[in-house]
């Protein structure tokens, strides 16, 4: 298994570049790999309080911001990670992480979450679960960041691939039913 060392190192690499606003996701070394590039595709599995189980096909390197922040960056522009703490485990490590942003109307925005990633024996990141008050998620972040109300930002949630319609709908490239 890596070492201490190595996990740290990684999650560092995982939330230090999302400090900065639309930090520059093209210039930053993966975090899902040891050296930072990348590798054969994997599965990497994904669990969150709202969304549950899913998982996705990656090389290790990220091309391009996911849908999730340009919703975030569309009504927060300077929404991003303020505090981050990282405890390397022998699995991978575990991180508590505090967001902030305002909104463009100049709301303060605050949310919390953990992270517990497990990485292989090779150093990659094979699994990431996400916890968070769900609640605190929708009022502070999903809510402003969609222009829907908490009702609407549930209901969607509660479909299946709801995440990813909440951020098709925020983007306006989907219209809520």
């Amino acid at each position: 298994m890596p070492s201490l060392e190595i996990h740290a190192e990684m999650g560092r690499r995982m939330y230090e570049p999302q400090m900065t606003p639309r930090w520059p996701i093209l210039e930053q070394p993966s975090a899902y790999t040891v050296e930072g590039t990348a590798r054969e595709p994997w599965t990497v599995s994904f669990y969150g309080p709202l969304n549950g189980e899913s998982s996705m096909t990656t090389n290790g390197v990220r091309t391009k911001h996911t849908a999730e922040y340009e919703m975030y960056w569309k009504y927060i522009p300077d929404f991003r990670i303020t505090e981050y703490k990282v405890w390397p485990t022998p699995e991978g490590w575990i991180a508590r992480i505090i967001y902030e942003g305002t909104t463009k109307d100049g709301i303060p925005v605050l949310a919390h979450q953990v992270d517990i990633v497990t990485v292989d024996e090779t150093a990659k990141v094979v699994r990431l679960e996400w916890h968070c008050d769900a609640g605190e998620w929708i009022r502070e972040v999903w809510t402003r960041s969609s222009g829907l109300t908490e009702a609407q930002v549930r209901e969607v949630l509660a479909q299946p691939k709801g995440f990813d319609r909440l951020c098709e709908i925020a983007l306006g490239n989907e219209v809520l039913a």
